[in-house]
């Protein structure tokens, strides 16, 4: 994925989730805004030095600068705009489903009533449905990861996620209703080697995905290069579920 023209920027603090304090090459203090709204573990507690932001001024918006990439004391770049995620992920499905219709932002509703008052969970919204011919359905959900551990293993997530956890368990559902599912992790940073579950932030979220494993849902983690310019596919990763 080609990305916009960025800017180099220092890098200066992180406000309150959503507002990036950097310095422009001339000086002038901006703030960006940061779409991903996690803790950016594993990013922030690595001395990032610049920051990349676009410029995109506009009536509707707040503010005029997004942030894009983060650059590490040891000069790894790492994506952190979510909103790149899910065309990124498109483009890789569409590559790997030839033979399957794919549609974004699709509403799983299969539950009966019952599960509904039992679960709460009627309704969840996934990132993509994949069809084949003949019909067979691929629910898809796809996270941003950035986090890594000490030992280079990228992992999610990167503070308590209750709506991952939701994802996963109408994942299982879904395989136990005949459907097929599929769990992206795309991984936004080339210096990691694995990819496993943050148990030690979230262990209800890892023992879903234990149990969606066990289920069927099929997981993949996939790295891509982080460049000034494009975020590439490069491989998928070896799992520690």
């Amino acid at each position: 994925m080609k990305l916009p023209t960025l800017i180099k920027t220092n890098f200066l603090s992180r406000e309150k989730r959503f507002f990036a304090h950097c310095q422009l090459p001339d000086g002038t203090a901006i703030t960006a805004h940061c779409a991903n709204t996690g803790s950016l573990r594993g990013v922030l507690d690595r001395n990032p030095a610049f920051a990349y932001v676009h410029h995109n001024p506009s009536p509707t918006r707040k503010l005029a600068y997004s942030l894009e990439l983060m650059e590490l004391a040891d000069g790894t770049l790492t994506g952190v705009h979510t909103g790149r995620t899910n065309p990124l992920a498109a483009e890789w499905l569409a590559a790997h489903y030839p033979n399957h219709t794919l549609k974004p932002e699709a509403a799983y509703d299969n539950f009966t009533q019952e599960e509904m008052v039992e679960s709460k969970e009627a309704k969840t919204r996934f990132d993509f449905l994949l069809t084949d011919e003949k019909g067979q359905r691929t629910w898809v959900e796809v996270k941003t990861v950035t986090c890594i551990d000490d030992e280079r293993n990228s992992m999610f997530p990167d503070a308590v996620s209750t709506r991952g956890q939701k994802h996963l368990h109408t994942l299982i559902h879904a395989t136990q209703n005949g459907d097929s599912a599929l769990q992206l992790y795309m991984i936004m940073r080339d210096d990691t080697k694995a990819f496993r579950s943050a148990s030690e932030i979230d262990p209800a979220y890892a023992a879903a995905l234990k149990e969606a494993q066990k289920a069927g849902v099929q997981i993949l983690a996939l790295q891509h290069k982080v460049t000034p310019t494009a975020l590439t596919f490069t491989k998928a990763l070896p799992l520690s579920v």
